[in-house]
């Protein structure tokens, strides 16, 4: 007698048609929204290429900024370098992705979503501009130019963080909360370790407590108060 021999069983349509049906859904919803977004992706991926360019062209410039919270030794060189091109390509286009991401997170369905670049661009700068003040305002110039060093360094490092965060909300909107919120979460320790550091230079070079409390308060938590009170 012959043996029955097994006969593999395809999957059956009831089970292969949602499955289809839900990647054929994935993949329209993905075509509508990156040719709904796609003026956004321009600027970002312009601003990518400059980047690279800068990468290739001068990574040691890259490599020191990232590093230049952590080893005094890169921070030094940003402070002997800070008039580089390139180092103020990185800080512009780090600007540039600080609004892209509150755009991209926020703000992707609005039409006055411009109004975040400038209101970003203004208050970044601003702080630039009343660091220096303040070095000349409480007789400090060498403490504040490392202030402005560490400000435009913190720009560019926050920059980095969420550029990839920015292209996935481009992307898939408002699916990635989760991220989001993670994102904005080590932007807000990585704040909290900037300012104890400045906290200690600041005991170190016998600024009060007055002045230095004011400083943490206006600069430092008044800009992240006014984008949440623009975000709600």
């Amino acid at each position: 007698m012959f043996k029955s021999a097994k006969i593999k069983k395809e999957p059956s349509f009831q089970y292969i048609y949602p499955k289809a049906n839900s990647l054929i859904h994935i993949l329209i919803l993905l075509e509508r929204t990156i040719t709904e977004q796609f003026w956004l992706l321009i600027p970002v991926a312009a601003a990518i290429l400059i980047f690279s360019k800068i990468k290739r062209n001068n990574p040691v410039i890259l490599k020191a900024t990232i590093l230049s919270h952590f080893s005094k030794s890169q921070f030094k060189q940003i402070e002997n370098n800070k008039s580089d091109q390139n180092f103020i390509l990185l800080y512009w286009i780090s600007i540039f992705f600080h609004g892209a991401y509150l755009h991209t997170a926020f703000f992707i369905e609005k039409e006055s979503s411009f109004l975040i670049y400038i209101l970003v661009a203004g208050l970044i700068l601003f702080k630039n501009i009343v660091l220096t003040f303040s070095g000349w305002l409480f007789e400090q110039k060498e403490l504040f130019k490392r202030y402005v060093n560490s400000h435009q360094t913190t720009v560019i490092i926050q920059g980095l963080i969420i550029l990839p965060i920015a292209i996935l909300n481009i992307i898939y909107q408002d699916t990635l909360f989760m991220v989001n919120k993670a994102a904005i979460s080590l932007i807000l320790l990585f704040l909290i370790y900037k300012i104890s550091t400045y906290v200690l230079e600041a005991r170190a070079q016998k600024i009060s407590f007055f002045h230095l409390f004011s400083y943490i308060c206006t600069l430092e938590i008044l800009p992240w108060a006014a984008i949440i009170a623009f975000i709600l």
